[in-house]
């Protein structure tokens, strides 16, 4: 209902913005891997992959997982 109104480009605008006011030199974030349509989102706003995350669930977590 809220893809292609610009908001998530505004949304990283801004926090880069902040980051850069703030004396950071970069921003990182984490996707899903099977995310295709968030990490085609990431490319066009000019973020680039880097390395690989792993993960090890431990038991009980939150739905999301």
């Amino acid at each position: 209902a809220y893809r292609r109104q610009g908001i998530g480009k505004a949304a990283i605008a801004c926090i880069q913005a902040r980051a850069k006011r703030q004396g950071c030199f970069a921003v990182s974030l984490h996707v899903f891997e099977q995310n295709a349509a968030a990490q085609a989102f990431y490319h066009s706003v000019g973020l680039k992959p880097i390395g690989t995350q792993f993960f090890k669930h431990l038991g009980a977590a939150p739905a999301a997982f």
